[in-house]
């Protein structure tokens, strides 16, 4: 017995933004095809939501120097990996800056946390025309203390960036000391906002080049980039999920119906 069950999604879903239509799944027909031999033998389904994938670009033991002035830029061309139309990806990045210990010279023995600036982008290929990329942090604290400056920490980050995070890292201070003008002691670590969403990035195929670039934009001190890692997490569609349960809760439900009239 061949048995087709056909579902179309809604016309008029958007993506997770509320503003954007996603048009990969836009009136997508998801046709799941069983095959059943003999007396209740259930078969395989053409079509199957994989279930949540993660992937982890990443680097260690680097001990990196980022110049005093100066850029560094680190990532991976990432290829092979299968994008199911209508997912979208969660991203995570995590970074270890501390002071460049090696320098003989005191004034560079130390980083200042409102010196940096990272950048994450991503594209098909390096900066083509399809790159996109968000300001993770630029100059944290400048909108607080001094303009362009910002804080004056030299502990060192050890912290990682995620949308969906409770603060933002640009006000960091505020949430460790209470205010922001008493200065962060040790190594920042936890878990906080970017300046801005990398939801553009985790939008449409992950394929393609990573990057992250760490800029010490003001003069004075100088830093060591220890490790780094950008996390990418597949995400069904709020709509395919939901097809997906419907459709293995409907197979399950097949099969112990045919079980009960052997």
């Amino acid at each position: 017995m061949r048995i087709k069950i056909k579902i179309k999604e809604r016309q008029n879903w958007k993506s997770r933004n509320g503003n954007l239509p996603c048009n990969s799944v836009q009136g997508l027909a998801l046709v799941i095809w069983v095959l059943v031999g003999g007396f209740g033998n259930l078969g395989e389904a053409a079509v199957v939501i994989t279930p949540t994938q993660e992937v982890v670009m990443s680097g260690s033991g680097l001990n990196q120097v980022i110049s005093d002035g100066g850029a560094v830029t680190v990532g991976e061309t990432l290829t092979g990996y299968t994008h199911l139309p209508g997912n979208f990806y969660e991203i995570s990045v995590s970074f270890r800056i501390l002071g460049d210990t090696t320098q003989t010279d005191p004034n560079k023995r130390f980083m200042l946390s409102g010196d940096y600036r990272v950048f994450l982008r991503h594209g098909s290929g390096l900066m083509t025309p399809d790159t996109v990329g968000s300001y993770l942090l630029e100059n944290v604290g400048q909108e607080y203390v001094f303009p362009q400056l910002g804080y004056w920490d030299s502990g060192g980050m050890d912290i990682t960036l995620e949308d969906s995070a409770a603060h933002s890292i640009q006000g960091y201070r505020s949430e460790v000391t209470g205010d922001h003008m008493t200065e962060v002691t040790g190594v920042l670590d936890g878990i906080w906002r970017p300046k801005q969403a990398m939801v553009p990035l985790g939008q449409g195929d992950p394929n393609g080049v990573w990057d992250l670039v760490f800029e010490d934009a003001i003069l004075g001190g100088q830093g060591n980039l220890q490790s780094w890692s950008i996390t990418l997490k597949a995400v069904p569609e709020p709509s395919s999920a939901s097809l997906w349960i419907a459709g293995t809760v409907g197979l399950l439900a097949l099969s112990r119906r045919r079980k009960r009239s052997d």
